[in-house]
Parts: structure tokens; sequence; C-alpha cells
């Protein structure tokens, strides 16, 4: 929850992009998923996201366990960020 309020509300993207990137590789598939989402939401609300947190919504979404999460996150940089993935 720590992960997803700090996306929501720290103005830092960078900051916030390095740490959601470090725990995208976390053992926990919880806390991988979470960072999925919370790199959707970085790239909602801030209208950019950097190609290392685009790596790892691409290496979330290659995990059955995670492809729903990194799935959303890629709508949602398409949406708001008007990157392609394909």
């Amino acid at each position: 929850m720590t992960l997803i309020s700090v996306a929501l509300y720290e103005d830092d993207r960078g900051w916030v992009e390095s740490w959601i990137i470090k725990l995208s590789k976390h053992r926990d598939v919880g806390v991988r998923g979470t960072a999925a989402v919370s790199l959707g939401h970085v790239a909602r609300l801030h209208g950019e996201i950097s190609s290392p947190a685009l790596d790892a919504i691409r290496t979330l979404l290659d995990d059955e366990r995670t492809a729903g999460a990194a799935s959303n996150a890629i709508s949602d940089v398409k949406m708001f960020v008007g990157k392609n993935f394909d």
C-alpha cells in the first residue's frame, strides 16, 4: 500500500520510478504486481515515464502472475503518455 501511496502523492517522478523499478524485481509476486500498478499511476499522473520503467513493465508482462497488472499499466502508458508497446 505504501508503494501505491508514494506513486500517487510524491512529486519527484524520477525518485518514485527508481524505487518502483527496484521493487518490480522483488521476490514476492504481490510486491511485483503492486509495482506494475504503481508505474501505471506514475504514467497517469505525470504524463510521462522513463525507458527503464517501460522495461520494468515489459518484464512484469512476461510473468503470468503479474501480467494482468502490467497490462493495466501498459494501458495507462498508452492513454496518458502516448507511448506504444507494439
